[in-house]
């Protein structure tokens, strides 16, 4: 009885990966832009680079503004990515700028980058990092235009007054993106728990059994395809098919109610005879599978499915909740027939499921032909 298989779906292609086309128009939408403005300037004989240059400068901007390049970094760097990106961004508008000859306006610049930024990540350090590019930069700046080593349109005296009428707006900014990353970033670490947890609701439904919270099949294939690459001689693999005896009449005569309690009593004693180092799955119905790994040998591996048996020795002892009465329990007896593969050399999943699936099928044979006693109902009393 072989393991579903799962469902080999391709991988979709990361979202950065998509979203280069769209960031190439981008940028070649804001490089014409630039060029049109170049084109007024020239025009309007003012102040201008040459255009290469002006082009060069800010599509180095306009490219490390993309999306692609800062998820890129985001993820090679982590949390430091978008401040990394900042700070690069920074230096090339810096050097942007100084074919405008207006460079006194950086500030305001960085101010709006940062807050946009920081915005983005939730991160109130983005935020500082671009107060502190603006008044690095401004700095820079200023001490570049009295030197004479950048052009300005405007007396080194005034720039310096603009200069800080626009390190005043651009800080103000930048304060504003890091106010509104700070309370932003509380409700979208809840977001992100809340669908952490939620994933782990929707795997653990999808590799466990409800109604006995034993491994499903889905569940099962990992463990046993691990455990059958591991085997090697003095620590094999076990693998034990079982199929409870005298299911059917029992949840026939008694209903659904107490079948389903005897399949969750006969987990939690299949459990308990297993112990912690065993997987144990329910293939559905009254079929269960347990992987044993690092057993000695083929009889040892008998020992374990021994065990098993007797860990049904006991009766059980259930609710009759489709009787009219509450206080009525039903005592009942059921057997296992357990069918044993065992296995020291590397395996794959098909042939210990189909030798286990085969050895239950001929013990369940060989118990009818003895003829068993029945397993079945004992009693039914009523609660003291």
């Amino acid at each position: 009885m072989p393991l579903n298989q799962p469902i080999l779906r391709p991988a979709p292609a990361p979202a950065s990966a998509r979203s280069l086309p769209a960031a190439a128009l981008v940028v070649a939408a804001e490089l014409a832009v630039t060029a049109a403005t170049w084109l007024v300037l020239w025009r309007l004989d003012l102040g201008h680079g040459s255009l290469p240059t002006v082009l060069l400068a800010w599509g180095t901007c306009f490219v490390l503004y993309t999306a692609p390049v800062q998820d890129r970094l985001a993820r090679r760097l982590g949390g430091g990515g978008h401040s990394v990106n900042l700070v690069l961004i920074a230096v090339a508008v810096w050097f942007a700028l100084t074919t405008t000859e207006l460079p006194s306006i950086y500030p305001v610049v960085i101010g709006a980058l940062a807050m946009e930024t920081a915005q983005r990540d939730s991160s109130t350090r983005t935020a500082l990092v671009g107060l502190a590019l603006m008044f690095g930069g401004a700095g820079a700046t200023q001490f570049a235009v009295h030197q004479g080593w950048i052009g300005s349109l405007i007396a080194p005296v005034a720039s310096d007054h603009l200069a800080v009428v626009m390190l005043a707006v651009g800080g103000v900014v930048a304060v504003r993106g890091g106010v509104n990353a700070r309370h932003s970033a509380s409700p979208r670490l809840a977001l992100a728990q809340e669908q952490r947890l939620r994933h782990a609701e929707l795997h653990y439904a999808a590799t466990h059994d409800a109604l006995t919270g034993l491994l499903s099949r889905r569940g099962l294939e990992p463990q046993l395809s691990a455990a059958g690459a591991q085997a090697r001689p003095g620590a094999g693999v076990a693998l034990l098919f079982l199929d409870l005896d005298g299911f059917k009449a029992i949840n026939d005569s008694h209903g659904h109610a107490v079948g389903d309690e005897l399949l969750a009593g006969a987990a939690v004693r299949f459990a308990q005879a297993l112990g912690d180092g065993a997987a144990l799955a329910r293939m559905g119905g009254d079929e269960f599978v347990a992987v044993v790994p690092g057993v000695p040998s083929p009889a040892a591996a008998a020992q374990w499915a021994r065990a098993v048996q007797e860990s049904l020795d006991e009766p059980f002892r259930l609710g009759d909740q489709d009787g009219a009465r509450d206080d009525v329990e039903v005592v009942v007896r059921v057997g296992v027939s357990v069918g044993l593969a065992y296995t020291d050399t590397p395996s794959g999943l098909g042939p210990l499921m189909r030798d286990a699936d085969r050895a239950m099928y001929r013990q369940k044979r060989r118990r009818r032909e003895i003829r068993l006693p029945e397993p079945g109902l004992a009693s039914v009393a009523g609660r003291p």
